[in-house]
């Protein structure tokens, strides 16, 4: 069942995009540090190399990037 859903969000995707996300990052401001987060596809989300690449980067995004909207 699950899927069929990512399936159908896929193809949804390719329709109103023109291609299928692999990387979400979401930044969520109203809580503490972690507060960006990162979501692979799930044909990923088992590779532990991306895991750690995409984790860096978002912790490189929150200390260069939000630091300087604070100010």
């Amino acid at each position: 069942m699950l899927n069929r859903l990512i399936d159908k969000l896929e193809k949804k995707c390719q329709r109103k995009m023109g291609g299928i996300p692999m990387l979400w990052v979401i930044y969520k401001p109203e809580k503490p540090v972690p507060n960006m987060e990162f979501r692979l596809h799930p044909m990923f989300k088992d590779d532990i190399a991306l895991n750690t690449a995409f984790k860096d980067i978002a912790d490189y995004m929150r200390d260069k990037y939000l630091e300087a909207e604070e100010q």
